[in-house]
């Protein structure tokens, strides 16, 4: 019985291996920017082997390889910002599959993991990540607009710190708000609009919550920023 597990395991570890060492090598084949790289092609064999042992898609790993690579990243900060990766990828799989149990079967799985990873890397903190996640999917809220509101979030307070609570609040008014998800981005002007007319990051945080929550979008928050630098 033992030998027979040991087989098994054995037999697993090789199916794997194969699987994620498919992708690498064609990397390796068809990528000029992949020759520097090429000393620690058994860190990064063993980073996709990982990858799949945790149930992340291998192609959101080949991605991030890729785009180190274009971006000339040393091999060594390549390998930490790769296994930073895949624990923020890990992370909010984890918490995803905690609200919505069934996401993982879906199609659109890796390109939630890759804007829940994006909004990790960008700054966002795992508890308020995780908090504006569980209060917005229990208003029905689509995980994929989940995503967006902390990516844009994340990016506002990037460039003025919003505190723990103004992350939160302003995430999840902007997940839970009526605006398109297209016009996210917008809210770094406006955030910086206001600033420049002195009003402090409290105060906006506080106008954008309360035009969001009352049903307003960023049409709304472009005529009240103005109104109340007056």
């Amino acid at each position: 019985m033992k030998r027979r597990l040991t087989l098994s395991l054995l037999l697993c570890a090789l199916v794997l291996g194969a699987a994620t060492a498919e992708p690498l090598s064609a990397w390796f084949a068809t990528s000029a920017a992949a020759r520097a790289y090429e000393p620690i092609r058994g860190e990064l064999s063993s980073i996709l082997a990982d990858a799949g042992e945790r149930g992340v898609p291998l192609e959101l790993m080949m991605t991030r390889i890729a785009e180190g690579a274009e971006k000339r990243v040393a091999p060594g900060k390549l390998i930490l910002a790769l296994r930073k990766d895949l624990d923020n990828y890990t992370l909010v799989k984890s918490m995803i599959s905690g609200t919505s149990p069934g996401t993982a079967l879906t199609k659109e799985w890796p390109d939630l993991l890759a804007r829940g990873g994006m909004a990790l890397r960008s700054g966002m903190d795992a508890a308020t990540f995780e908090n504006v996640l569980l209060t917005s999917t229990a208003k029905a809220v689509d995980t994929r607009r989940v995503m967006d509101a902390l990516i844009t979030v994340a990016a506002v307070d990037s460039r003025m710190p919003l505190g723990g609570e103004g992350k939160r609040a302003l995430a999840v008014s902007l997940a839970c708000s009526t605006e398109k998800e297209a016009r996210f981005s917008l809210l770094s002007s406006l955030f910086l609009r206001g600033k420049s007319g002195k009003l402090g990051t409290r105060d906006l945080v506080a106008i954008t919550v309360s035009t969001l929550d009352s049903g307003g979008g960023f049409l709304q928050l472009e005529n009240e920023i103005p109104r109340r630098l007056k």
